[in-house]
């Protein structure tokens, strides 16, 4: 049941996008340029996506989450957050907007950190060969969510240019 729900979140949110690209191409003015609005949305839909994935991931795997699972995604829920703002404050504020671009990609940074030392620590725990396919799917999940952090900063990034084409 909740591979199925995924999966139905996985469609809606592809759905959304093409909405979203579909009014592009009948738009002949948009606020901002048309290439970053569908840059912003296909690195959007790729977080979404990698955060869907890792939970199928995690069950398929059977990997409970661990404090450094739970550390990366209360990071990258937060750069979710910052991206939404920033968005929010895009028309009124582009500066302000890109002060949280910025704090996006000082999170990302903050992840990487993280999954660097959970990676370190994992496989300092392997004091037995039968345990390692257990070690690598732990990581392969923490990889998932670095991922998933790096689409938010590339997100960021686009956001940035943005601004500065506003500001």
């Amino acid at each position: 049941m909740v591979v199925e729900e995924q999966k139905a979140r996985s469609v809606h949110a592809a759905e959304l996008r093409r909405v979203l690209i579909d009014d592009l191409h009948q738009t002949f003015i948009t606020p901002i340029d048309r290439e970053d609005i569908f840059n912003l949305s296909h690195c959007s839909n790729d977080v979404v996506t990698y955060a869907l994935t890792t939970a199928e991931e995690m069950n398929i795997l059977e990997v409970t989450a661990d404090a450094a699972i739970r550390k990366m995604l209360a990071l990258v829920r937060q750069e979710a957050q910052e991206l939404q703002l920033a968005l929010m404050r895009l028309p009124e504020n582009p500066r302000v907007a890109g002060d949280h671009a910025s704090e996006v990609r000082r999170l990302e940074q903050e992840v990487e950190r993280v999954y660097r030392q959970s990676v370190k620590e994992l496989f300092a725990e392997a004091d037995h060969i039968r345990r390692l396919p257990e070690l690598f799917y732990r990581r392969e999940v923490y990889r998932h969510i670095s991922n998933m952090s790096d689409r938010a900063d590339a997100a960021a990034h686009v956001l940035g240019m943005v601004v500065m084409k506003l500001a």
